[in-house]
């Protein structure tokens, strides 16, 4: 989080951008009325055997903030469990990472939750593993299978938490599970959201919508080391500060350096402890998805800024971006410069 001077650069949050090991994916969420920075499939699973948009009937939480829903349901297992006999040979070895006993539908009965990771290789390839992470729900002698991310093997795993809240207002809890990644630089997070109730899912990943919100931004050199970031769509302003370790200020050549190569980077990712993907409580008291982006300035190493967008659900399941806040860094301290309601 400090300052200090590499390569003639101001530098902001430079240690915490060391920290991670893969290639940084864009990829982030953001939205309007059709939610922007986020690529949905309404329905069900992805399984081979269902009907697109519907949830395979088979038999059968989140960082610390101070404004995080609390997950108050039953969990039964958190420890992941191999279930498989013949991991040895390759074959398909699936995994418990979570289980849950909670209602899910609003009816008074829980249902068991279960999410699975399942790993599967090509004999003779040497292709990494392919993780498939799956949502097992139980009601009775009833069941639906819901599968809610691929990806090939990675030191991340496949679930950071799952957590159960009434994200829609239809009065029935529903699933929120936060899938991990790392980029070359970064850590970052993806949110996927499941209603038993309606039987639909959504996967919050990047699309060129982001990319549209993320365009109607831009920064402008208004004086001393202030360095103005503008929405002409929302007639939002803020400045964020830019200076060196020591305390001096950047030049004017530095500053128009920062005016034209500044950029938001449409990744979710892990900034601190107190600014990652989370499901928290809005000024309402309702449900809301925080996402936070990156603001950078003249490299991947000069983190300069944060912008945190918060969604809620509506009741077609989509997540809809209400408002977002704009965050300063100022040595160790996180500040806000500005918000706006959409």
């Amino acid at each position: 989080m400090r300052r200090h001077q590499t390569g003639g650069i101001p530098i902001k949050r430079s240690a915490l951008i060391l920290a991670c090991m893969v290639v940084l994916f864009s990829m982030a969420a953001c939205g309007s009325a059709n939610p922007a920075g986020t690529q949905a499939t309404s329905g069900g699973a992805s399984d081979d055997s269902i009907i697109p948009g519907t949830a395979a009937s088979t038999p059968g939480v989140a960082a610390a903030d101070p404004t995080e829903v609390p997950d108050t349901n039953t969990v039964e297992s958190t420890v992941p469990e191999k279930n498989g006999t013949n991991a040895d040979q390759r074959n398909p070895d699936e995994i418990l990472l979570q289980s849950a006993s909670v209602d899910l539908n609003g009816d008074g009965e829980n249902e068991q939750v279960e999410a699975i990771q399942i790993s599967t290789a090509v004999a003779g390839t040497g292709m990494p593993d392919k993780l498939e992470g799956k949502l097992r729900i139980r009601n009775g002698d009833s069941g639906k299978q819901v599968t809610f991310w691929e990806k090939e093997e990675s030191l991340t795993g496949m679930l950071t938490s799952m957590q159960f809240e009434d994200l829609d207002g239809d009065g029935a809890k529903d699933v929120f599970i936060i899938i991990p990644g790392n980029g070359a630089s970064f850590s970052f997070s993806n949110f996927f959201i499941y209603s038993y109730k309606k039987d639909i899912y959504y996967s919050f990943t990047n699309d060129i919508s982001l990319t549209d919100f993320i365009g109607d931004f831009h920064f402008k050199y208004s004086s001393d080391n202030k360095l103005s970031i503008i929405n002409s769509r929302y007639n939002f302003t803020a400045d964020l500060a830019i200076e060196f370790e020591d305390g001096q200020l950047p030049s004017n050549e530095y500053m128009l350096d920062y005016e034209s190569r500044a950029w938001i980077d449409p990744v979710s990712i892990d900034i601190s402890e107190a600014s990652r993907l989370a499901l928290t409580t809005g000024t309402d008291n309702l449900p809301e998805i925080k996402v936070p982006l990156p603001v950078f300035g003249l490299a991947t190493v000069d983190m300069i800024g944060e912008i945190d967008l918060f969604y809620t659900v509506d009741s077609s399941f989509n997540p809809v971006l209400k408002r977002f806040e704009v965050y300063d860094f100022k040595g160790s301290d996180r500040l806000k410069a500005g918000s706006c309601e959409i």
